[in-house]
């Protein structure tokens, strides 16, 4: 069980860390990230939440 927590936890700080490096459109890097969620299936729902943050993160800077 706690090897599954830090599988998971692994699997999400090296997505959030790819995913915080993606400051323009690019193919490549957004590649990359579609690979790391394919790898990492079991936890998309966790993956899909650290988008939406990234997401929201970016619209409060431009509005800023």
């Amino acid at each position: 069980m706690a090897e599954e927590a830090a599988a998971k936890a692994d699997a999400c700080k090296e997505y959030q860390s790819s995913l915080e490096d993606l400051t323009f459109n690019s193919k490549p890097h957004i590649n990359n990230l579609t690979i790391l969620a394919e790898e990492n299936l079991k936890y998309s729902s966790e993956i899909v939440k650290l988008i939406e943050a990234q997401i929201t993160k970016g619209a409060r800077v431009q509005s800023a």
